[in-house]
């Protein structure tokens, strides 16, 4: 740069300058994100379970999309054929108003079929400590009603003694 002009190598510093100022900001915002996703890098690391179970949910949500698409490409090329396509096609808007609640229980049948896999035995012993206390209850007010018959038996008989 000796042969440049002053005015050429005041625009090279000012120019670095900018270059230096740009980094620095980009920097601290990189720096920002970082921080953001160690947090969230952490966060996914201590709750795995979540993480799976939301995995599965986005991936039947797009499962189902997929379905009600390829069921929309069918209705289209039926559509085209001919005689039949016209009445497909006067059903056009029903079609698209019914796939999108169709889309939803797809996706929730799938989640729910694949979380009920996924958690059986979880389920399988709630399901028993359930079973166990609905036998301890009925157990107590069978007995408890057993009592209160036999007690009143008890009360008759002895009034009908006197």
């Amino acid at each position: 740069m000796s042969g440049c002009s002053a005015g050429h190598r005041e625009w090279h510093r000012s120019r670095r300058k900018l270059s230096w100022n740009s980094l620095s900001r980009y920097s601290s915002v990189w720096d920002g994100i970082n921080g953001a996703l160690k947090i969230f890098s952490d966060w996914c690391a201590e709750h795995p379970g979540a993480v799976e179970n939301m995995a599965v949910i986005i991936g039947s949500f797009f499962a189902a999309w997929k379905i009600t698409s390829l069921a929309t490409g069918i209705m289209d090329m039926v559509s085209k054929i001919g005689s039949l396509g016209e009445i497909v096609s006067k059903l056009g808007g029903l079609v698209g108003t019914v796939f999108n609640p169709w889309t939803l229980a797809i996706a929730a049948v799938i989640a729910i079929g694949v979380l009920l896999w996924k958690n059986w035995d979880t389920i399988k012993e709630k399901a028993g400590q359930l079973k166990d206390w609905v036998v301890e209850k009925t157990t107590a007010l069978k007995d408890g009603a057993v009592g209160a018959f036999t007690g009143l038996r008890d009360t008759q008989s002895q009034a009908r003694d006197v």
